[in-house]
Formats: structure tokens, sequence, C-alpha cells
């Protein structure tokens, strides 16, 4: 289930980065911090072409993933509500862009994004199903997620996360390097702890 639930922020996060609106307008990306602006503004706004003007990333395999199509059981439709809520929440994250550390082509900007605590409610979620202490079957797992459809609906934008998002110089332009190349403090950022639960960093 922390899988399930992990890997749909991911992909959510990155699918947006990839798959949404788009703009004619090229992202300024001459010193770190103005990537680092240009990346989460484009992000917030899920501007595909400034994204990619932003970000050194690759998510053509992760698209694939998020094409499957669900039937129509009641688990399916609750996980597609749940999605739903997440693509909402997710994009609704603020940012403060801090000091920038440049050293030849690689530098790091500080950054703290406040956002919803995901992390948390799957914590507590995890912790209860454990609690019963019974294998999940299919109302078990219908039910677990109805409560966590519940507790996304009431969650609060509480969760802050400071940390050094990673760029790199290419083509006299500062990208925010790849989640996958050593930005993993930004997936868990902009998925409110969540990787934290999973990911020993």
């Amino acid at each position: 289930m922390k899988k399930f639930l992990v890997t749909i922020m991911v992909l959510v996060m990155v699918v947006g980065m990839t798959a949404c609106g788009s703009s004619k307008e090229k992202a300024d990306s001459d010193t770190p911090k103005s990537g680092a602006t240009a990346f989460f503004k484009a992000l917030k706004s899920q501007d595909k072409d400034a994204l990619k003007d932003t970000y050194s990333g690759d998510s053509k395999e992760l698209l694939g993933a998020m094409s499957n199509q669900s039937d129509d059981s009641t688990t399916d439709k609750v996980q597609d509500a749940l999605s739903k809520q997440m693509v909402e929440k997710v994009y609704s994250f603020d940012y403060k862009i801090g000091k920038e550390s440049i050293k030849d082509k690689e530098a790091t900007v500080e950054v703290t994004v406040t956002t919803y605590p995901f992390g948390k409610v799957l914590k507590n979620l995890g912790q209860a199903m454990a609690q019963s202490g019974s294998v999940p079957d299919k109302d078990s797992i219908d039910k677990s997620l109805k409560t966590l459809d519940s507790e996304f609906k009431n969650m609060k934008k509480d969760f802050k996360k400071t940390f050094k998002l990673k760029l790199t110089k290419k083509d006299g332009k500062w990208l925010v390097l790849a989640i996958e190349k050593g930005n993993i403090d930004l997936a868990d950022a902009l998925t409110g702890g969540m990787l934290s639960l999973t990911v020993p960093y």
C-alpha cells in the first residue's frame, strides 16, 4: 500500500512536469536561484515547456506507467479519487528560495517547501492497518482507501521541509538535477514526507 501511494505521488509530480499545460515563454535560468525559481513556477503552473527548460530529468517511462486503465471496482474508484486529490494538493505547495552555492557546473540552492503532510497521513494509516492484525482483503483495503480519502480531504498545509536543491549547468542554463540523479529531498518535500517513510537516505 505504501509503495502504491509513494508511486502515485512521484508519478503525479513527474507527469505534471511533462504532460500538462505549456508556455511559449522561456524560463530565466541564468543563475542557480533563477533556475530554481523558474522550475518551481513551472511546476506549480504545470507548464511542460517551461519545465523542459528547467529540469534535467526524463520521465517517458513514468508517463507510460500513468496511462494504465483501471476497472470499475470500488477500490479503483477510490484510488482514482485519491489520485485526483493528490494532484490538486501536490501542486498547491508553497516555496521559498534561499541562498545559492556554486562550484563549477554544479550548484545548490536552499529551498523551503510547505505542503500537505502526506507522509504523516500514510504513516498513521499504516499503523492502524498493522494494529488490526488481519491479512488485508478487498473489503479492508477498500475501507483503508476510504479512510485515506477522508484524511486527505481534511489535511492542513503544515508540512515544511528545508533542503538543498541540486542544479547543474548545461548550455549556459542552470537546470534542476533530476530526482533520480540526487534530488531525493525535492521529491520528499513535494510529497509531504512520503519518501522519507520508505527510502532510507
